[in-house]
């Protein structure tokens, strides 16, 4: 998996190439612990995912994707940055 762009200042997305699809728990927390959305989602190979983070204040986050049958943990620090750089 991998998420882009990366800064952003709103839209990534969270690209998934995996041999087979997961049902996951996606997770986007701050660092100081606070979880600033959560949501389920079939990821299939080769698909992707939107997530839009534009609402949120600038700073770094902590995109967490767990598949709830085995336990696995991805993570990937996303940037937040207002504006274009």
């Amino acid at each position: 998996m991998s998420v882009s762009p990366n800064p952003t200042n709103g839209p990534c997305r969270l690209h998934y190439n995996g041999l087979t699809g997961i049902y996951c728990n996606i997770s986007l927390m701050g660092v100081q612990g606070r979880k600033w959305a959560e949501f389920n989602s079939t990821l299939k190979p080769g698909s992707h995912l939107d997530i839009d983070i534009s609402q949120l204040p600038e700073g770094v986050f902590l995109l967490v994707v767990i598949h709830p049958e085995t336990g696995a943990v991805w993570s990937q620090r996303v940037l937040k940055i207002n504006g274009v750089r």
